[in-house]
């Protein structure tokens, strides 16, 4: 099993060792079409492969335990590859359209070294739509749009 925290999203790059062989999915190699899973659901309505659930649970359980009663979360679990195109279509949106809202993509990826946070596609800050659609024009991040406030 191999997890990292977006939110505690669980990415099942399984099969362990003990199974068969190793998939590695990623964005030049998706889950092969053969390949069956059977979910089960999670305590939060996520779903993830049967078999990491009994390790996950118990991670998350002592996760609880050593952070003084706070049990983590699973925001995403399985998802399909057409979920996942959705999903990235909807970031993807959000990106090209949020400001007309009022709304920032927070941490983009380009600008890691002056947010000091690598890009979180899934955060968004609501600052006006003056302030959005400028920072959107002029390729600002807040920090940049905040500091450039100041000057003038």
């Amino acid at each position: 099993m191999r997890a990292w925290k977006k939110s505690l999203r669980i990415e099942e790059t399984f099969d362990s060792a003990e199974d068969e062989e190793w998939n590695l999915v990623n964005k030049w190699n998706r889950i092969p079409e053969n390949r069956k899973s059977e979910l089960i659901k999670t305590d939060g309505g996520e779903y993830v492969d049967k078999r990491i659930y009994e390790p996950l649970m118990k991670m998350l359980t002592d996760a609880k335990t050593a952070n003084f009663d706070q049990m983590p979360q699973i925001t995403s679990g399985y998802r399909t590859e057409k979920k996942q195109k959705k999903i990235y279509e909807v970031y993807l949106w959000l990106q090209e359209n949020s400001h007309k809202y009022g709304v920032i993509f927070r941490y983009p990826g380009s600008k890691t070294d002056i947010t000091g946070v690598s890009e979180e596609m899934w955060h968004y800050r609501y600052v006006g739509t003056e302030a959005a659609v400028e920072m959107y024009e002029q390729d600002l991040c807040l920090e940049e749009y905040l500091e450039q406030r100041k000057r003038h």
